[in-house]
């Protein structure tokens, strides 16, 4: 038998204030959540059986918090540049154990897994477009600070605590650029572009019932993966009759 209960509570408020000068706006978003779980299975058996190949009783249960304010600022420039800026902060506390019994409702100290974490992240991005008839771009610097005190404490039976941390600070650029030929050419349009992009192991989906050896749990959560870096260095021209060609590497 398998029990799980949960819930989950979230809101928002979002304040824009338009400024005199058109299209220049200023946005401030605050978002909340809270997310409590509980999972528990039994075995009933009858008859004779192997206890030894009886899988052990499950009592788990999370708690995953999350507060996030965040502000955009749009300003037109001119005509053909916009200059777009935005500050973030996310606070995250996540709570996991699983404990767990034997057919004798004894507990299994040597199985019990518990794992514990607070987060402070703080964000900013800078993005700079220009636009005008025949050619476009846009450049983009993204910051991250990460705090996460001691680390995700991981306590794994009857072993010592492990304290894993991800703090840390990165900066990731991305650059576009476009240029629009005349529609009788072969290539009507050039587009160069190259983004960074930086992946760190979830702030609030760790679990303490994965497998923390797979590499693919990056975006879910393991705190015993690093940060994932991908950069793409690209073209993409744009043929007569919609057409077009890509090439990525």
């Amino acid at each position: 038998m398998d029990h799980s209960t949960g819930y989950s509570l979230s809101g928002s408020m979002n304040y824009q204030y338009d400024f005199a000068k058109p299209r220049r706006v200023l946005n401030v978003v605050y978002d909340v959540s809270h997310q409590s779980g509980r999972q528990d299975n039994d075995y009933r058996l009858d008859g004779t059986y192997n206890p030894d190949i009886v899988p052990p009783y499950l009592l788990g249960n999370s708690l995953a918090q999350q507060h996030t304010v965040q502000a955009h600022y749009c300003d037109p420039l001119s005509g053909k540049w916009t200059l777009e800026s935005g500050l973030g902060y996310i606070y995250c506390n996540y709570h996991s154990l699983s404990d767990y019994y034997d057919q004798n409702r004894q507990e299994l100290a040597s199985q019990r897994y518990e794992m514990e974490n607070r987060k402070h992240l703080f964000n900013a991005y800078l993005n700079l477009r220009y636009q005008s008839k025949y050619v476009s771009g846009q450049v983009k610097l993204k910051g991250e600070y990460l705090d996460d005190g001691r680390g995700t404490r991981i306590d794994q039976g009857t072993n010592a605590p492990e304290y894993i941390s991800q703090s840390g600070f990165f900066l990731t650029p991305q650059a576009d650029l476009s240029f629009m030929l005349k529609k009788e050419r072969w290539i009507n349009y050039i587009n160069l572009f190259y983004r960074w992009n930086k992946y760190r192991p979830g702030l609030s989906m760790l679990s303490t019932r994965i497998d923390y050896t797979n590499p693919n749990m990056l975006t879910t959560g393991n705190p015993r993966l690093g940060d994932e870096d991908i950069h793409v260095l690209g073209i993409r021209l744009q043929l007569p009759k919609g057409s077009s060609i890509t090439i990525t590497g």
